[in-house]
């Protein structure tokens, strides 16, 4: 029995050491305990501490400096920056505890979860979050809203690189809150020509190049490594 709730508690740990923060629910979702219990056991124990919000009306759960350290053991990037309650931005919290309730979803097993804070820095564009799946690997981006239509491209050619050109992982699942959101990606990726960038080292940003290019469409081009899913948001 207590073995058992010594694992409830390292998920918990190494879930948090992974996305930063979290709330009850979902952890009590990972875990599947039916109650706080392990929650309030890491806070008595000095290795998490919760603060609320406003507008979501419940705590959120971090990790103290004691708790990062214990938790890298197991996810050395709990060692990266302490998470602060008193520097962050509500739009990037809901969109983080948001993409953390969609890979619950997915049932992929902790250890074969790989977090943004995780993925290697020399991918052209770092994903929200890796799944590693029996036979591939899955990048996840999770949209809350709509970015420009040049970003989405960029970021579009960007995946496809990474998918056929690194071969860093297999696919893209681009999950969003609402049909009308999907859609509108949808619609872009669905153009035939799409326009093509390159970051400028002086300004710092990506430009045109006044090119373009037409991804190879059917079963055999980019659509089967491109999917769009919608979750309906309950934060």
């Amino acid at each position: 029995m207590y073995r058992r709730y010594s694992q409830k508690r390292e998920m918990q740990l190494r879930w948090m050491a992974k996305f930063g923060c979290s709330t009850s629910d979902l952890l009590i979702g990972l875990s599947g305990v039916k109650n706080t219990k392990t929650m309030y056991s890491l806070k008595n124990s000095g290795l998490i501490d919760c603060f609320r919000t406003d507008v979501l009306q419940q705590k959120i759960w971090h990790l103290t400096n004691e708790g990062r350290k214990l938790a890298a053991e197991w996810e050395p990037a709990a060692l990266g920056r302490a998470f602060s309650h008193g520097r962050f931005s509500f739009q990037t919290l809901r969109h983080d505890l948001s993409l953390q309730a969609y890979l619950l979803t997915t049932q992929v097993p902790l250890d074969r979860i790989v977090s943004e804070r995780c993925i290697p820095n020399h991918f052209e564009h770092i994903p929200d979050a890796l799944i590693k799946l029996d036979d591939s690997i899955v990048a996840i981006e999770l949209e809350r809203s709509h970015k420009s239509k040049d970003r989405v491209f960029r970021i579009f050619m960007q995946h496809c690189r990474a998918i056929f050109n690194h071969c860093h992982y297999g696919g893209v699942r681009y999950v969003f809150p609402n049909d009308a959101l999907a859609a509108r990606y949808l619609a872009l990726f669905n153009t035939p020509d799409w326009p093509m960038f390159k970051y400028d080292r002086v300004t710092r940003k990506y430009v045109p190049q006044g090119k373009i290019w037409t991804p190879p469409r059917g079963t055999k081009g980019i659509d089967p490594s491109f999917q769009f899913l919608v979750m309906e948001d309950s934060l």
